[in-house]
């Protein structure tokens, strides 16, 4: 049962990205995102108490997703780190452009990221 749980949820979260990075966020229903994921709005209230939960935890994911990927930064001096990290966010946008899309709307929508986000640079 764990599996199909987990699984349910993948899908909501997969949907969810899939459909906010094809449109605005607002314009996407819950009931949409639960058709795409073929799963019913009750398990939808399961997982999230709302769309706004849904996205935060999409955007909490972005974030510890680039900070992982910003653990291979490497470099004898402040350049070729900042050169390192450029390499590996490129990278990362060219493979997630999904995630970057939701994120960027979502950065600006909870500004609270957009720190996150800044302060993880910061640390790098």
């Amino acid at each position: 049962m764990g599996t199909v749980a987990t699984s349910a949820r993948d899908s909501i979260e997969a949907s969810a990205i899939r459909l906010f990075s094809e449109r605005w966020y607002s314009s996407v229903s819950v009931a949409e995102i639960c058709r795409d994921a073929g799963v019913s709005n009750g398990i939808f209230y399961k997982y999230y108490d709302n769309k706004e939960n849904l996205i935060r935890t999409i955007l909490d994911d972005v974030i510890a997703a680039i900070a992982l990927a910003l653990e291979g930064v490497d470099g004898p001096d402040p350049a070729a780190r900042l050169s390192s990290m450029a390499s590996i966010l490129v990278g990362f946008a060219a493979e997630h452009r999904d995630l970057i899309i939701v994120f960027r709307e979502g950065q600006y929508r909870y500004f609270e990221y957009e720190r996150r986000l800044v302060d993880l640079y910061r640390a790098v």
